[in-house]
């Protein structure tokens, strides 16, 4: 064990940038100054998700990106994750997520918006794509998707004006449809053409807050609707000259005006847009654009450097010479690794010899440089090669910010989440993954161990006689005591108020239980001394020898221990009590971790049922066989408990395949039983059997050896499943189609990517989300999405179920919109499945 270092204190709500409590699961518990101002004063007691929009997520959907974050913070001590916040009713900004624990099973999270302030980084993008020599179509690329990023669901685009002054080229644009983008070569401007002829026409900012209305888009209509487009706000994009050089379009799917702050940000960009431009079209390039990039880098608000591909520094800038302490002739004497950690070198040098030789184009890390004082700073270093004319590095230009601060800031949470600010030792929330680690170990490479919880008997006649620092001095006091007695081997924490734990790795239990007995006769030794006051002082020990057959989770050792040190109390404390399996009293109905025995005793004695709920097609014309989706029932203390409250603890602790093979052997059994029966079978196969190998080999056998059985089955896999791991995915929906069953993507359009996914997910249906079929009736919203789900299944050759159908007229707007089945209570709630169709009744229809 490392030594434990002095505690440190921090405000949460000093902190001085915006910062939130998360409880374990993401929700918001709290928020200071700062993050009011950010998110608003009703942001406690919402979800993060609310707010968060995460990007270069390659991908991925919010929801898995924040539990991906939490994962890694609570394995690690901190994560960060580049986003865009978006307040309600408010512009996004961009900002920096880090994540650390609070040391209480929650999460302390910091927006830190220094390193990529919205137009901050585009412009340091921009700069850097330029310096690289590339070309000026994918620069203004860059911008206007970084653009897109910070105002989420809008489509941008940037027309150039020719030479002629009069007709204008799409240069980018790639969220619009190509056929759109075609469209507009060679359109003449004027002063009612459009909104971006208009505005270059006008050389101001013209807004059409709804395309159908407004007259100068009457040639257009066309192609804005094919394309999905009903508001355009476009800004005219000039030189510093005034001279008209295209424009910059902002498109989205439903009327809109911009507020102040989106205008605002319109126009910064495109004089950002002008600046790139005004340079590419320079006829005089290479000069003007040395002499543009000369202004923007001395003037630049962060530190930047030319260097050679030997590492040494050519040219430097203000902003460098001050966070380094140099000045710049001086600076210019040194080499680049003179002026990093010692520690950091060897990496800086094989990075910066792989970006010289052309192998990498850019390089973005944080590390340590040596200021001229002889302090140390942590800095955000992005570099990237700058070619020659013969296509070779012949300079490097480097990007330097300071993130002392955020790096502080990361260490003093990364600290508290891990240990006890008053003693020192570790906290709950460590000593729970240091245990969960050593339970992880595979039963070869684990030794015995003892976890032991240790309770100060006289603690609270201490603290209420003398007072709370007399009580915490002795919790100090005992602390040190007990570090003392067992050396470093032992992971030592305080759980709470006078409770202590250890866990003790690679000790016999002869040797473990001799040093439990002599940590009680130190403390009791030792008593406890007050402002001339002597306090005798015992503890209670509760010894658990590990490993324990019965105790395989960290909630089960924590509990074990608990009961124990009770038991010692409750026979007259100042002694080790040893855990006995007889003492412990487990709460069967709360907590994720108390279902694990209930479903293990479910599945081995067959407590589980199944209840089918119909699938009806939304044209009752059409000839089909009765669908119905199974839905798994928990039998306890006589009552049927609906799958919501267990298979969360099932997906949890890696039961959830075990329930899924249950469900598969019990719907082929029924099935086989009804040989003639016109009814197909949906199964919900749960995150974990998709990429389950062992579950694969075991359905893919099932199904082989009943064929007629598998021609009559679905399985429905969720969305967030499927692109969790779309390879696995993939893999599983091609062999099941293989077999004849057929396949669904349950909870489509949940995710934040979902059609992009369809292409590569072979699916026969998919099951449209309910929070969309709920409202579909009022909200014209949710009437749009699905009918956009309905459309594009129909040209990908896939069917539709819509769910939560929960009144009559939902089924009339899903009957127009296209929709081909509905599911819900309105349809019929889910019954037994052993009443459906009984064996005898054979060749009958289901719903017979």
């Amino acid at each position: 064990m490392k030594p434990t270092a002095a505690p440190r204190r921090l405000s949460f709500e000093a902190l001085p940038v915006p910062a939130l409590h998360l409880d374990r699961y993401g929700g918001i518990t709290g928020a200071n100054a700062s993050a009011c101002e950010v998110l608003g004063e009703a942001a406690a007691g919402r979800p993060l998700l609310d707010y968060l929009r995460p990007r270069q997520t390659e991908g991925r959907p919010a929801t898995m990106v924040l539990e991906m974050l939490l994962a890694e913070a609570s394995a690690a001590g901190r994560a960060h994750q580049q986003c865009l916040l978006q307040p309600a009713g408010a512009t996004p900004r961009s900002a920096l997520l880090r994540i650390s624990p609070d040391g209480d099973g929650g999460y302390v999270a910091v927006l830190d918006p220094s390193p990529g302030e919205g137009l901050d980084t585009a412009e340091r993008m921009t700069l850097e794509a330029m310096a690289a020599g590339r070309p000026m179509g994918d620069v203004i690329s860059g911008v206007i998707q970084r653009l897109e990023m910070l105002m989420p669901g809008c489509a941008c685009s940037v027309l150039s004006l020719e030479d002629d002054s009069q007709t204008v080229r799409h240069v980018a644009g790639d969220s619009l449809p190509a056929d759109y983008r075609e469209a507009f070569n060679g359109m003449r401007i004027g002063p009612r053409v459009g909104s971006c002829g208009t505005a270059m026409w006008h050389q101001e900012m013209v807004i059409t807050e709804d395309i159908e209305n407004d007259a100068r888009w009457a040639p257009f209509r066309p192609l804005t609707r094919s394309a999905g487009l009903r508001s355009c706000w476009s800004m005219p994009i000039l030189a510093s000259s005034g001279q008209v050089l295209g424009s910059l379009a902002v498109y989205w799917p439903m009327p809109a005006v911009p507020d102040e702050p989106a205008e605002c940000r319109l126009r910064r960009f495109a004089r950002l847009l002008g600046f790139a431009m005004e340079r590419d079209r320079d006829a005089h390039r290479l000069r003007q654009s040395e002499a543009v990039f000369r202004s923007a880098f001395e003037r630049a608000a962060i530190g930047m450097a030319h260097l050679a591909r030997d590492g040494r520094i050519l040219k430097v800038n203000g902003p460098l010479c001050e966070l380094l302490g140099y000045g710049e002739g001086e600076l210019r004497r040194h080499r680049v690794p003179e002026l990093v950690h010692p520690d950091e070198r060897a990496r800086v040098a094989e990075a910066g010899q792989r970006i010289a030789s052309g192998e990498h184009e850019t390089l973005q890390t944080e590390l340590r440089l040596l200021r001229a004082d002889g302090e140390t700073v942590w800095a955000s270093v992005a570099a990237a090669p700058v070619y020659s004319g013969k296509d070779e590095v012949e300079r490097l230009v480097a990007v330097v910010s300071d993130i002392s601060r955020s790096r502080e800031l990361a260490d003093e949470l990364a600290y508290r989440a891990t240990h006890d600010w008053l003693t020192g030792l570790y906290n709950r929330f460590e000593l729970e993954r240091q245990l969960a680690q050593w339970l992880g170990r595979r039963p070869e490479a684990r030794s015995s161990a003892a976890f032991m919880q240790i309770d100060l008997d006289q603690f609270r006649l201490v603290n209420d006689s003398a007072g709370r620092a007399a009580g915490d001095a002795l919790l100090r006091r005992a602390a040190e005591l007990i570090r003392e007695t067992v050396g470093e081997r032992a992971v030592l924490a305080r759980l709470a108020g006078d409770e202590y734990a250890m866990l003790l790795p690679d000790t016999s239990p002869e040797e473990a239980v001799a040093a439990a007995e002599g940590l009680r006769q130190a403390i009791e030794a030792a008593g406890f001394e007050w402002e001339g006051r002597h306090f005798r002082i015992s503890a209670s020990i509760g010894f658990v020898r590990l490993p324990e057959r019965s105790l395989r989770s960290v909630d089960g050792v924590l509990q074990a221990g608990d009961t124990a040190c009770a038991t010692a109390k409750e026979a007259g404390r100042n002694r080790v009590a040893v855990w006995d399996r007889k003492d412990v009293r487990i709460d069967r109905r709360h907590g994720d971790a108390r279902w694990v025995p209930l479903l293990i005793e479910a599945l081995e004695n067959g407590s589980f049922r199944l209840e089918a709920q119909p699938i009806v097609p939304v044209d009752t014309s059409s000839p089909e066989p009765a669908r119905y989706e199974l839905l798994v029932r928990m039998e306890q203390e006589g009552e049927w408990v609906p799958p919501g409250r267990f298979l969360p603890a099932a997906e949890r602790y890696g039961i959830a395949p075990q329930i899924d093979r249950w469900v598969v052997e019990q719907a082929i059994a029924w099935l086989e039983a009804r040989p003639s029966a016109p009814v197909r079978l949906a199964v919900n196969l749960s995150g974990l059997s998709v990429t389950h190998r062992e579950f694969h080999r075991f359905v893919m056998a099932a199904l082989a050896d009943h064929p007629q059985a598998a021609a009559r089955l679905c399985f429905e896999i969720t969305e967030t499943a499927a692109i969790a791991d779309i390879d696995e995915a993939r893999a599983l929906i091609a062999e099941l189609r293989r077999l004849g069953c057929e396949l669904a993507l349950d909870d489509f359009g949940s995710g934040l990517s979902s059609f992009g996914y369809l292409q590569h997910l072979p699916v026969d249906l998919l099951k449209i989300d309910g929070s969309f079929v709920r409202d579909i009736g009022s909200d014209p919203v949710s009437r749009a999405f699905v009918k956009a789900i309905a459309d594009i299944a129909r040209v990908m050759n896939k069917r539709t179920i819509a769910e939560f159908v929960e009144d009559g007229d939902v089924v009339a707007v899903l009957r127009e919109l296209g929709v081909d089945f509905a599911q819900g209570y309105w349809i019929g709630k889910p019954a037994p499945l052993a009443t459906l169709c009984p064996p005898a009744v054979r060749g009958r229809a289901a719903s017979s």
